[in-house]
């Protein structure tokens, strides 16, 4: 009697066969499921972006302050050691936080916790792609987009934040954008690679926002999501973004 059977040669070419379809196909699925979760990080912006848009209609039109000790001016850091969690000593996350700083020593909410009753949704403060690095998020605690200060303080320290009249053009300035993390901290950031109102390309992208410091990272093939003044969102490539190259995007008083 007669068995049939795979020789190993053609067994060799069947294997060969599907590692072939296999490094052509696991690229095109990791691009869908990226693509899934830029899809989302812009569906979770544009929820924050309508929060802040809401909050500043209801506010005589101002932006969300910077966290600060309303009592004394005290300094614009927010979890600050007045903030602390008894239990571990460790500062309270961005929505835990601000329910005990509200009662401490006239510390007020971080500007996440502030618009959270226009978006009354925690998970949308997270894009799917932020990388767990530096302060780490936690289960209560997950946050990862940044304020820009030129908006929180009006670019000069320790003051109010801007109204939408003292901006220019809100559809092309930055409000927020993601930082490329999931971290416990609502976070503002814009100082760093300041040019003024030149543009300058001789300039180290590590330290200059979008990346402020290297680990905010652009997730989305090379790009992030910014959410806009006028309350938009969109995925823009950091090269086309660097304040560096563009500050009037980021600085209101750099537009005519």
């Amino acid at each position: 009697m007669k068995r049939k059977g795979f020789t190993l040669i053609e067994l060799l070419v069947v294997i060969a066969i599907i590692a072939i379809l296999a490094a052509i196909l696991f690229p095109v699925f990791a691009q869908a499921r990226e693509k899934a979760r830029q899809t989302a990080c812009i569906n979770n912006s544009k929820q924050l972006g309508t929060g802040a848009a809401m909050y500043t209609q209801d506010n005589d039109e101002e932006y969300m302050e910077l966290y600060r000790a309303v009592n004394n001016g005290g300094d614009s850091v927010w979890p600050s050691p007045e903030v602390t969690n008894p239990a571990t000593g460790q500062p309270y996350g961005w929505f835990t936080g601000p329910q005990f700083s509200l009662n401490q020593n006239g510390i007020t909410g971080n500007w996440a916790f502030i618009i959270y009753p226009y978006v009354k949704n925690q998970g949308v403060y997270t894009c799917p792609d932020g990388a767990a690095t530096w302060r780490p998020a936690t289960r209560t605690d997950s946050i990862s987009y940044c304020y820009s200060n030129w908006i929180a303080d009006g670019g000069q320290y320790n003051y109010p934040a801007l109204k939408l009249g003292a901006i220019k053009r809100p559809a092309e300035t930055v409000l927020l954008w993601d930082d490329g993390k999931a971290c416990w901290a609502a976070e503002m950031q814009g100082w760093n690679g300041d040019p003024g109102c030149g543009i300058n390309n001789n300039y180290d992208p590590n330290g200059t926002c979008p990346m402020c410091y290297s680990d905010w990272y652009p997730r989305h093939n090379e790009g992030r999501v910014y959410i806009f003044c006028d309350g938009h969102s969109k995925m823009l490539k950091d090269k086309t973004m660097y304040i560096a190259i563009n500050p009037s995007v980021w600085k209101p008083s750099c537009q005519n």
